[in-house]
């Protein structure tokens, strides 16, 4: 099968290219907007994926921009470049797409834990732009289109990005010193990089009903202050923390109910503890 990957550059998607391409009979083009080496260069323009999309059986796509916050233009470039794959899959008969949503489709602390039957109410434009993209793939549909849709939680693992868990990870590694501010009250779901890859293997090989939103979460909630104790402590850096607990706490309660893919079939590989573990014996074998 012909598999098209968007955002293959990416934490999430490069893993997924990694994976694909060592199976077998499988034709893997990952795409990116800047040159990388393996992978297709576009701007995914229409005319540029009708030429990529020849002959595939399904597109993942992964490619999202999470802009300025406070800028709701700075997101309309997820929309445009969601429905030029629509558009193109459409004219070069491409049958299915999956779709990586975002929790932060969600918003409302009354209605926790969140179900994919809710109606979502987004607060960041970020999140309203993931929204829009699975009107987009709801609206396609109707043409012959079939979307499966991961509402993913909070990635971790795999990147050295500027997110508290990544700049946990690498500091408790470098035995420094984590800063945590804030009264630490909020409890939110995180999952491991390399569950979201096998929850995306699991939408193209395994998932039996078409059509469906899917919330994808590890299921085990923790607060920040718990997520810089449990890092220190499985990268041997245990009370090599600075806690300001006076000022006040920036994010919410944030989870869902991940019983519907469960149920469909799919569950974790890991958890946030043994996921830590993962990270660090890779970590031992560089």
């Amino acid at each position: 099968m012909k598999i098209i990957i968007t955002g293959a550059s990416g934490n999430i998607g490069s893993k997924l290219f990694a994976k694909l391409s060592d199976s077998d009979g499988n034709q893997v083009i990952g795409l990116s907007r800047s040159p990388h080496k393996g992978l297709e260069t576009t701007d995914y323009s229409i005319s540029e994926l009708e030429k990529l999309f020849q002959n595939a059986g399904i597109v993942i796509h992964l490619a999202s921009h999470r802009g300025i916050e406070n800028d709701y233009h700075s997101f309309v470039d997820n929309e445009t470049i969601t429905e030029n794959i629509l558009k193109a899959m459409l004219t070069t008969k491409v049958p299915r797409i999956i779709f990586m949503s975002s929790i932060a489709v969600y918003s409302d602390e009354s209605m926790l834990p969140w179900k994919e039957e809710q109606y979502p109410t987004p607060q960041s434009f970020y999140g309203l732009s993931k929204l829009t993209c699975e009107y987009l793939c709801k609206q396609y549909s109707a043409a012959g289109i079939d979307y499966t849709i991961f509402r993913c939680g909070i990635v971790f693992g795999g990147d050295h990005s500027k997110r508290m868990v990544s700049t946990f990870i690498d500091e408790a590694i470098d035995k420094k010193t984590l800063s945590l501010n804030g009264k630490s009250i909020a409890r939110r779901d995180f999952i491991y990089v390399k569950d979201a890859v096998s929850a995306l293997l699991w939408g193209i090989y395994e998932a039996k009903e078409k059509n469906q939103i899917y919330n994808l979460g590890c299921g085990v909630l923790m607060s920040n202050l718990e997520i810089a104790e449990t890092i220190n402590e499985c990268f041997d850096n245990t009370g090599n923390l600075i806690y300001d607990d006076s000022v006040k706490e920036t994010v919410i309660n944030s989870y869902m109910d991940i019983s519907k893919i469960s149920g469909a079939g799919f569950h974790n590989n890991f958890t946030f503890i043994s996921a830590l573990q993962d990270i660090k014996q890779e970590y031992k074998q560089r």
